[in-house]
């Protein structure tokens, strides 16, 4: 009962100190949806690149150079068994409707985490590390 009881603990401390980190990441590329369709970066990626932000895990803000919540929306996160699906944070507008979507390849065994960041048609892309 006692190494039962050791076991609980070790988990609880493990799962809530991995749920504690928050995100810092860096934009390492961006690109857009042109009229016809096609993916292009011409402009996008040079506003883009190098920009920072740190994501709050427990709001799902995004925090810096890019930000995905104002006055009239709020993120949602979706943060269940994070070492095996990652983090998502999914922000709906409104009036206006318009979506934001935040994913944080937590599952990758490397200190930098690949992110994908979909606003409007700009689809952003970079790596986070624990913060």
């Amino acid at each position: 009962m006692k190494k039962v009881i050791i076991l609980i603990s070790v988990i609880f401390y493990i799962n809530t100190t991995h749920a504690s980190n928050n995100f810092n990441c860096i934009v390492t590329d961006a690109t857009d949806v042109d009229k016809n369709g096609m993916l292009q970066n011409k402009y996008v990626a040079k506003n883009y690149t190098g920009s920072t932000f740190v994501v709050d895990r427990e709001t799902g803000k995004m925090i810096g150079d890019i930000s995905n919540y104002n006055s009239n929306a709020k993120p949602v996160t979706h943060n269940y068994f994070p070492d095996e699906n990652g983090f998502k944070a999914i922000t709906t507008y409104s009036p206006h409707p318009a979506v934001d979507y935040l994913f944080i390849q937590e599952y990758v065994e490397k200190a930098k985490k690949p992110f994908l960041y979909l606003s409007s048609s700009t689809l952003i892309s970079g790596t986070c590390v624990y913060y």
